[in-house]
């Protein structure tokens, strides 16, 4: 099963991970707008569908996915580069934001 999410993520095929609890566990593969970093980081395949489906907000969905990771899905810009937008003077920073509307 794979998911297809805005802001040009892509996730591997679920794996099986081998814990108390048997659950479907997929590697979330995102690459910042940006900067073209890539990111990755594993997510429970039924959490994921939760967020995917709209049935839970992500934070709700998923809570072990630090803060940063989950700005990063909803917005596709990683952590570094917001500080550096944030940091921008107030002229850039509206053109690097409008840039992705």
């Amino acid at each position: 099963m794979e998911f297809v999410l805005t802001v040009g993520m892509k996730l591997w095929k679920p794996m099986k991970m081998s814990n108390v609890m048997e659950k479907s566990v997929c590697i979330v593969k995102l690459t910042c707008r940006e900067c073209g970093n890539t990111f990755e980081f594993p997510v429970f395949v039924d959490d994921l569908e939760k967020y995917t489906e709209r049935k839970e907000g992500i934070q709700y969905a998923l809570p072990y996915v630090s803060s940063d990771y989950r700005d990063l899905m909803i917005s596709g810009i990683c952590p570094g580069c917001w500080d550096k937008i944030m940091e921008a003077d107030e002229e850039k920073r509206i053109r690097i934001i409008n840039k992705y509307k």
